[in-house]
């Protein structure tokens, strides 16, 4: 979900960075161990020692840039299964791979190493399994898709050499795995070890221009398509998909399904406990009225509740649920208040643009959503002549239609997202006033990392936005004139406010 290109301008954002450590990730240079651990107290026999060993040897090999395709090491070493890791200290590898045993599932989990916390986890994959772990480990398959599965979902990505020499590359596989992602990027990679951010500068944008399949091996051509800043000849570069990163787990799965027993799909509880679900957002923000006007209407403030599922099982999926507090204002006949709540569930379709635009823009979002209605409100208003007369809109549980669009923009610090909305609220059992409510609005949110704590960010959101309020219901009569009625009201509402949101 986050695009490479939109993390170039982060170096430009923040070039000097108070007191911090920024250490450069520079390919040819990185080291990693492999471990295991288990959760289950098996017998460490030598045929278990003898199996660990021999996935870990692949294992590694295909981590390293001499692989095909290439990782992202230069050397890893396995860790002897029954061995207790030691202790980390400052000339250990930079990177832990280590496959984590539990009941019923195993993870696969990538850590880096910082200066004062030790190794600190960075990616976590789980899958569910029935059958013995490492039994399941003997496929060639198996060792190739888990590296890859981990090459794809770091920062690294995995190492390329530029050769000025020649216009194509190429990279050869086994063909028993995806082929490459057919759009790069090239960059080098710098990593704060202070505010845990990564920090690349992209100097080029690779394509595919063929793929070749052979008995056992597949040979993919890339070349140059556009150079952002110089490349030198024979200099290592690293290279990631420009559509950011993880975001083909699910081939790796079928891979792994495949060679493996017992390996199955994600039950519903074990994807929201277990999924990849590195986008998800739930959080809550408060809003206040910054428009002036007489209407208690204007006075209101705003509280969400917000849920949004970007990833896993029921990626697109979002909840919100909006709520206006009661106001009140004046007494008697002419006194004046306002309550309003949505509860809203929709379903987001994101499309992603070309490479070229997501300097300035990383998906177009269609929002269709559903959701329920309460609103309970009293205005003094003044009729044709120039009397006050009451007028309520009052209605519990009416149906309420809304479309959404939107255009985001992502980074590894900040996520933007501008977007209009429509909806409707006519329809409900309970709606005996016949009332509506018509609403066009269009605002800006901003969410900011505050806080890292393995997989979990918290984040600072900002926020604000514009609203048409339309209400109307049957015609009121007033006074004696049977023509004479007011059955409509419309607001204008301005709304700025903040808060917080919790990711995974």
């Amino acid at each position: 979900m986050k695009t490479w290109v939109n993390i170039f301008f982060l170096t430009l954002l923040l070039p000097h960075l108070a007191q911090a450590e920024v250490k450069v990730i520079v390919p040819g240079q990185q080291t990693g161990t492999i471990l295991y651990s288990s959760e289950e107290k098996k017998e460490l026999t030598p045929v278990r020692v003898g199996q660990w060993k021999d996935f870990c040897d692949k294992l590694a090999k295909n981590l390293t840039q001499s692989a095909n395709p290439p990782g992202f090491l230069s050397s890893a070493s396995c860790q002897a299964l029954g061995v207790a890791p030691p202790i980390a200290k400052a000339d250990s590898p930079f990177w832990q791979i280590q496959i984590i045993e539990r009941k019923r599932f195993f993870d696969v989990q990538t850590s880096i190493l910082t200066a004062k916390e030790g190794y600190q986890k960075l990616r976590t994959h789980s899958f569910k399994i029935e059958a013995d772990l490492l039994e399941n480990f003997k496929s060639d398959e198996v060792a190739l898709a888990i590296a890859r599965l981990v090459v794809e979902s770091i920062p690294t990505g995995w190492v390329y050499t530029h050769d000025a020499s020649k216009d194509n590359f190429t990279f050869v596989s086994d063909k028993g795995v995806p082929s490459l992602p057919p759009d790069l990027l090239v960059y080098e990679l710098s990593y704060d070890t202070a505010t845990k951010k990564w920090m690349p500068k992209v100097r080029a944008r690779l394509k595919r221009t063929k793929e070749e399949n052979k008995l056992k091996e597949r040979t993919e051509t890339f070349k140059v398509a556009q150079v952002y800043l110089p490349l030198v000849d024979k200099k290592m570069y690293w290279v990631q998909s420009t559509q950011g990163l993880n975001k083909r787990q699910a081939e790796f799965e079928k891979v792994l399904g495949r060679n493996m027993q017992g390996l199955s799909l994600l039950s519903f509880l074990d994807k929201l406990i277990l999924g990849s679900l590195e986008s998800n957002y739930a959080g809550f923000r408060y809003g206040k009225s910054f428009l002036a006007g007489s209407s208690i209407v204007t006075e209101t403030d705003m509280l969400s509740i917000l849920g949004e599922m970007r990833g896993g099982l029921f990626s697109g999926l979002r909840i919100y649920y909006d709520l206006t507090p009661e106001k009140t204002k004046g007494s008697g006949d002419e006194a004046e208040y306002f309550r309003m709540s949505r509860l809203s569930l929709g379903w987001a379709f994101d499309y992603e643009l070309p490479s070229f635009m997501n300097f300035l823009v990383s998906k177009v979002e269609v929002q269709p959503k559903f959701g329920l209605l309460d609103l309970k409100s009293h205005f003094t208003v003044l009729d044709d002549a120039g009397e006050r007369q009451s007028l309520a809109f009052d209605a519990k549980n009416i149906y309420d239609l809304a479309i959404e669009l939107g255009i985001e923009k992502e980074s590894y610090w900040f996520r933007s997202r501008l977007w209009y909305s429509f909806s409707a609220a006519a329809f409900g059992l309970e709606n005996k006033g016949n009332v509506s409510v018509f609403s066009n609005k269009a605002g800006i949110d901003a969410y900011f990392d505050f806080i890292n704590y393995g997989t979990w960010d918290i984040n600072i959101l900002a926020f604000t936005s514009v609203e048409r309020l339309s209400l109307s219901k049957a015609t009121t009569k007033l006074a004696d004139d049977a023509d004479l009625g007011i059955s409509d009201i419309s607001f204008n509402l301005f709304f700025v406010g903040g808060g917080f949101t919790v990711s995974w």
